[in-house]
Parts: C-alpha cells; sequence; structure tokens
C-alpha cells in the first residue's frame, strides 16, 4: 500500500462525519474555483468579498469536525489564511487557500484524480510552501 493510500485511509477512517466533510470540501472547492477561473478575479466586488467570508464559517466548522491532526491543522491554516484574504483583500492568500482546498478535494476526498496537484497540504504533504510540518 503506497504513503499516500495509508494516509488517505488514515485521515477518512478518523472523520466522525465524512459525508458532511466532503460534501463541505466539495463546496468549498467550487466557490474557489469559480473565483480563481474568473477572468476579472481580481476585482472582486464588495459583495463577492462578503460571499467570500461567509466560506470562513464552513472552514471552521469543519476544523471543528476533523479528528485526524494533520488534516486539522490544513484547515486551521485555510482558516486563517481566508482570514488574511477577507482583511486585506488579498488575491495571493484566495490562490493559496484554493491550492489547499483543491488538493483536498481531488487527492484525499476523491482519491483519484487527473487534476494539477499543488503538494500544498500537510495531510498529503507533510509540508506547506515546502516548509517540512509533519512527516
Amino acid at each position: 500500500m503506497s504513503e499516500y493510500t495509508q494516509t488517505r485511509n488514515i485521515a477518512l477512517v478518523n472523520q466522525e462525519n465524512l459525508n458532511e466533510i466532503t460534501k463541505s470540501v466539495s463546496m468549498l472547492n467550487r466557490s474557489f474555483t469559480k473565483i480563481v477561473e474568473n477572468d476579472n478575479y481580481q476585482d472582486m466586488t464588495l459583495i463577492e468579498w462578503d460571499k467570500f467570508a461567509e466560506k470562513k464559517n464552513t472552514t471552521l466548522e469543519i476544523a471543528n469536525q476533523v479528528t485526524y491532526e494533520p488534516l486539522k491543522a490544513d484547515f486551521k491554516y485555510l482558516k486563517k489564511i481566508m482570514k488574511e484574504a477577507d482583511e486585506n483583500k488579498d488575491m495571493e492568500k484566495i490562490l493559496e487557500a484554493h491550492k489547499i482546498i483543491h488538493d483536498l478535494h481531488y487527492f484525499l476526498f476523491q482519491g483519484h484524480s487527473n487534476k494539477v496537484y499543488h503538494n500544498a497540504t500537510i495531510t498529503l504533504d507533510g509540508v506547506v510552501n515546502n516548509n517540512k510540518i509533519i512527516k
């Protein structure tokens, strides 16, 4: 069994509310994808920023349900950078958050993908931004 498969199995077995979390991660990924694929994403309106800010609550709810520590760390970090993005209207933080949720959605919760892999999570890589965190 590959290290990836072992990590995935451990992370998902320790989820008490797996279906709910999976739906939330999928929703967050769709929301982020809409933001970053918009040609004018750097010109988000205040209404769009308000909608983005609502997503922080979903992230917090997920973090509170997760029992697997590396995955919990990913959601805590995600919440932190989403807060920074919202407070500073920082598109770079939105792009960073999107990479994390994208990797979790496609490579942990979906289990396979032909999508681009960003190497952005503690859960799957033990690193964030090339800084070793957990392994």
